[in-house]
Formats: C-alpha cells, structure tokens, sequence
C-alpha cells in the first residue's frame, strides 16, 4: 500500500539518493531541501520507505502548479505516481 504525507527535513537525504538528476547536480539537492523546508513537498511511502516525491506550489499566476513528481526508478509503474497526484489535486485550493 502506497501512503503519502508532506515530506520532512529527514527525508532529504533519502529523496537525494533515487532521485538521479540529484545525485549530479547541486541545484536539484537545493531544489529538494527548500521545497521540503516549505512545506510545499509530499512524499510516498511504501513498507515505510520512502519511494517517491511531488512539488506543489502556486507560483504559476497563482495557480496550482506540480513543479515535480519523481518516483524512485524500482517503484515506477506501481500506481505511486497516480497516488501522489491524486492527493496534490485534493490539497489544491485553486480551481486550476
């Protein structure tokens, strides 16, 4: 079963592992530290691992906007994908 809750500073190191771009490029690693720091993250979980990320913000016209969902290369095609989208479309308080 696949859970999703908002990510936490803990969680950085994990996101950074499977998360390729990450593993070469600095400004990913701080892309993922200031969208965990504000809240603006959410994590899936499964066997309480940590197996993917989403970004939902309201930086485009106020709008809401994923600026990022990545799921962890072993867990693709699993349905956490899905899972982390339908939860960001509960949580947004804009229309689009």
């Amino acid at each position: 079963m696949i859970s999703i809750r908002p990510a936490v500073e803990n969680d950085i190191d994990a996101l950074c592992s499977f998360d390729l771009i990450a593993q070469r490029e600095n400004q990913r690693r701080e892309f993922i530290r200031r969208v965990v720091t504000s809240g603006e993250c959410f994590v899936a979980i499964t066997d309480e691992k940590v197996i993917g990320y989403s970004v939902l913000n309201y930086t485009f016209y106020d709008n809401g906007c994923i600026d990022m969902l990545y799921i962890h290369s072993d867990y693709r095609r699993s349905g956490a994908g899905a899972v982390l989208l339908q939860h960001l479309e509960s949580l947004c308080q804009m229309p689009k």
